[in-house]
């Protein structure tokens, strides 16, 4: 019994991450923000230090069976990449993601009972920040930990 995968179909994986030097804080800042809570209808203040700048390296990989598949495909993610495509997340709504470069990995030869595949894989570059932990400072300055919500898309 055989596996068969309808094409063309995109797969996504994270291929690294590196520190994002332009974006780097010199020195820890504390940072100080304000945040209504709406259960006990009060404003809370929210310590934390300055989140870590990050740039996430993602490949981005276009399996299809023919050519004009692929090409049509192609044109339309260089287009959305023009220069750069805005991702909006939960935590963010200013991320930006940079397509670095294309690089095509197909193999034209196939085997006697074998479909062809034709694959084209993108480089994309995320410019992403990691979330510090972030305390609450309570009226009596006791200091609580505010759990943070890590989210996948």
């Amino acid at each position: 019994q055989e596996d068969n995968i309808i094409l063309p179909i995109i797969t996504i994986h994270q291929d690294g991450a590196r520190d994002d030097v332009k974006k780097r804080r010199f020195d820890d800042i504390i940072i100080y923000e304000t945040v209504w809570n709406q259960d006990i209808q009060r404003a809370e203040r929210i310590v934390g230090v300055a989140d870590v700048p990050v740039k996430l390296i993602f490949n981005l990989n276009l399996w299809c069976k023919y050519m004009e598949d692929i090409d049509q495909i192609s044109q339309a993610i260089r287009i959305r990449f023009n220069p750069s495509i805005l991702l909006k997340t939960p935590v963010s709504s200013s991320i930006k993601a940079f397509l670095i470069s294309e690089t095509n990995k197909s193999t034209v030869a196939a085997g006697d009972r074998e479909d062809r595949i034709l694959r084209k894989t993108y480089a994309l570059e995320v410019e992403a920040f990691i979330p510090s932990p972030k305390f609450k400072m309570t009226s009596t300055g006791r200091m609580e930990k505010v759990v943070g919500e890590l989210w996948v898309s």
